[in-house]
């Protein structure tokens, strides 16, 4: 194994490059325009340098490298001085990072692992991709970009490819499908709507508008069947349900109250046909009575008894 010492760039010396498969890289304060002559040379590929690339770079290392790891060098000092390397074709340009996104790659859409900025393309199943962007847009430096796509609900992100791996794996664990429980409460005695209310009373950090967090539950009144559509995390959904079911007792009071939801009578003509049935069966004098009164608006009718 023959050792090249970059070091030697300082000096103005060129070093003849004969056939070797491993160098040894070290700098200090060297001019970038000559480490990329250097690399070229090493790499066997071609350059295509902007202009207004320059500075003085420093790189300090003991591992001989190859060609390969070599260019992966340049590419992470590229990178930490603010430029980055974009192929085209047999060459390669070596532009400001803040141009790089505007220009393609080969290695776009593929899965690789590299200092090179490219864009990707991220599917996104369960939430929308437009929110994650939200989320991911800190991690993104200036010169990447990143955008959500309701249709088809994708990302699109350009940045350095390493980089680009890391927001996709952070997409992965976030973009997870909704494991909320949902319950059904069957309501015997008490009313679906006074519940709700008494509810948001006893909790009001858990169920009503001003609920948040994770122990936050949905709850919606189902009239029709007189019961609770309980949604939430499956221990919070489980408190709410024991407590309804502690709450659903009937009324402590003399009488009782029922409750008849009519399905095809009118509760007008109902409640007077019972009406008189109960005045023909039951004496004027007699210590008891029975009344029916009827809540015509939401076609009930109630049969109180009075001692």
């Amino acid at each position: 194994m023959r050792i090249i010492l970059v070091l030697s760039l300082l000096l103005g010396i060129q070093l003849p490059l004969e056939a070797q498969n491993e160098w040894t890289i070290n700098l200090r304060n060297t001019d970038l325009r000559e480490f990329i002559t250097q690399v070229s040379e090493i790499s066997g590929r071609s350059f295509v340098v902007d202009p207004r690339i320059k500075g003085n770079v420093t790189v300090i290392s003991s591992t001989p490298m190859d060609k390969e790891s070599v260019y992966e060098l340049i590419l992470s000092v590229l990178r930490v001085h603010g430029f980055a390397a974009v192929p085209a074709g047999s060459t390669t340009k070596i532009v400001q990072q803040v141009l790089a996104k505007q220009s393609g790659n080969p290695f776009d859409f593929e899965k690789v692992n590299s200092e090179e900025i490219i864009t990707r393309v991220v599917s996104v199943t369960h939430a929308p991709a437009q929110e994650l962007v939200k989320i991911l847009r800190p991690l993104i430096p200036q010169h990447g970009h990143v955008a959500g796509l309701e249709v088809p609900n994708v990302l699109l992100i350009s940045d350095y490819a390493s980089n680009i791996n890391r927001l996709e794996s952070i997409v992965r664990k976030i973009d997870v499908a909704d494991k909320k429980f949902i319950e059904i409460i069957d309501l015997k005695e008490a009313w679906v709507e006074d519940m709700i209310v008494l509810l948001q009373q006893l909790a009001p950090d858990e169920i009503g508008e001003g609920a948040k967090g994770p122990n936050k539950v949905t709850v919606v009144a189902s009239e029709r069947t007189n019961s609770l559509v309980v949604k939430g995390e499956e221990d919070t959904v489980q408190r709410v349900s024991k407590l309804v079911r502690n709450l659903d007792v009937p009324a402590n009071r003399a009488g009782t109250v029922q409750v008849v939801r009519l399905a095809h009578s009118d509760a007008g003509k109902m409640a007077e046909l019972l009406s008189n049935l109960v005045s023909d069966g039951i004496d004027e004098k007699a210590t008891n009575s029975q009344q029916v009164r009827t809540n015509i608006p939401v076609s009930y009718k109630h049969l109180r008894a009075h001692e």
